[in-house]
């Protein structure tokens, strides 16, 4: 199954993929483009905590949250779990999350309480597009 593919993976079969995201500085501003996978119960983590620190970065120094879709590996640090319940990673930011994307993603057997509290956000924005990653 994996043979056209073998000259990637790892000697002990597995592949190692960059789930990673995007940090644009603009100004006194950054915004993050995707929040990669991690971040959630359950999941084996990211780095993106560890990589905002290197480039001395909080999440709260992150103005603007830009999710191209809503995938699990695209969202993952879009919010942690505090005392069980999950709170909004990036508080200051604007998150700005397709409006049709949202609709079809935020359903019970999707990833709700990866979205769901980043919607009631004081900056939260859905917009309207065409696209989908359904």
């Amino acid at each position: 199954m994996w043979g056209t593919v073998r000259e990637y993976l790892n000697p002990d079969g597995t592949m190692t993929l960059n789930l990673g995201s995007f940090l644009i500085h603009e100004g006194d501003s950054w915004t993050l483009v995707d929040t990669g996978y991690g971040g959630r119960p359950g999941t084996r983590g990211g780095r993106l905590l560890d990589e905002l620190e290197k480039a001395r970065l909080r999440p709260d120094d992150i103005s603007r949250v830009i999710i191209t879709h809503l995938h699990g590996d695209h969202i993952g640090w879009n919010t942690i779990d505090r005392e069980g319940k999950p709170e909004v990673l990036f508080k200051n930011a604007r998150h700005i999350i397709q409006q049709r994307d949202w609709d079809h993603w935020i359903q019970p057997a999707m990833f709700p309480d990866r979205c769901a509290p980043c919607r009631w956000t004081p900056r939260a924005c859905l917009i309207w597009s065409t696209a989908t990653s359904r």
